[in-house]
């Protein structure tokens, strides 16, 4: 197991197969999630493999707000890399329940919108008026600052 800074703590090992064969979409679809942000498409976000891997996904929490930026740099003292946006995909789908109990980002996959804003991908869920809880695939404009409750899925270099 990586060597945890005492700022973080982890969560246990998640073991994701990663089908990068499948589209987008067919990625979306398969994680059965309830809403996508419009602009988490293949326009934005290409997938550039075609294979299937075995990764072992790791949730990082600082449990304090911290940009962008600093998680990287944490991370990679941590010897982690940031989860790509299929990886992200996978993990939803295999641990269904996982983002209905906090925000999982994933800073591997960005969509360069200008010079100084980048689009990033997370997982997370709400309630709706009826009461039902519903898994959506967002998306947020970076440099921000992470909320202290958000998980990092991260992948072993």
């Amino acid at each position: 197991m990586v060597q945890i800074s005492t700022q973080a703590s982890a969560s246990r090992i998640f073991p994701v197969t990663v089908n990068s064969e499948l589209s987008l979409l067919e990625m979306i679809t398969a994680g059965q999630y309830d809403e996508v942000h419009a602009d988490v498409s293949s326009k934005q976000f290409l997938n550039t493999s075609c294979n299937k891997t075995e990764v072992e996904i790791q949730l990082i929490h600082f449990g304090k707000h911290m940009n962008s930026d600093e998680v990287l740099q944490q991370l990679e003292q941590m010897g982690l890399r940031p989860a790509t946006l299929a990886e992200l995909l996978a993990f939803g789908a295999m641990y269904f329940n996982k983002q209905k109990k906090y925000d999982i980002a994933a800073l591997g996959s960005t969509w360069l919108i200008d010079q100084d804003n980048q689009g990033v991908t997370y997982l997370t869920a709400c309630r709706t008026a009826a009461g039902r809880v519903i898994r959506i695939v967002d998306l947020v404009w970076t440099p921000r600052k992470w909320e202290s409750d958000f998980r990092f899925a991260t992948v072993a270099k």
